[in-house]
Order: C-alpha cells, then sequence, then structure tokens
C-alpha cells in the first residue's frame, strides 16, 4: 500500500537533480457544507515531498518517486551528484 514512509530520501523527475524527503503522506479535503466541517483524507498513494534544503512541501504520486541513497547528494543543497557534505549508507 504506502511505498515510502516520512523521512525517506526520494528523487522525482519533475524535480531532476533535487534531493527531497518525504515529509508525511499527502491529503484531500472534504468539506461538509451541513455542518461546515472539514476532513482531512490521507491519499494511499500521494505524498507531500519536500526539496532538501528548501521548506516547501509538493504534493506527489507514488509512481513518480524512487527511492535515493544518502550517499548520492549533498545534504546541504540538495543537489544529486553533488559530493561536498555527503552521508554514508549504514
Amino acid at each position: 500500500m504506502n511505498k515510502f514512509k516520512p523521512g525517506d530520501y526520494v528523487k522525482c523527475n519533475r524535480f531532476k537533480g533535487v534531493a527531497m524527503y518525504v515529509h508525511s503522506y499527502a491529503f484531500r479535503h472534504e468539506y461538509n457544507d451541513e455542518d461546515d466541517s472539514c476532513e482531512h483524507i490521507p491519499y494511499d498513494d500521494k505524498y507531500s515531498c519536500v526539496m532538501v534544503g528548501d521548506d516547501y512541501a509538493y504534493d506527489i504520486d507514488e509512481e513518480d518517486l524512487e527511492f535515493l541513497n544518502t550517499s548520492e547528494f549533498c545534504v546541504e543543497c540538495g543537489q544529486i551528484g553533488c559530493t561536498h557534505n555527503v552521508l554514508e549508507e549504514s
């Protein structure tokens, strides 16, 4: 069902060359006009992802994401292939 979990590092073709991490599951909002309430329902196949070094979250479909090893990108700038500050895989 959920391939990724919050904290996983990923890459996405929509943002080529930049590492991202899964912040949370993405949610859809269903409004109820009768009682003026809003329900937040998590998607099964969509994630809220943030670029490394940024703070804006993007909702991305699971099929557009791939796991990314911490040794493949710089943890400071988020650029995939930059070897300035990488973390070794344990």
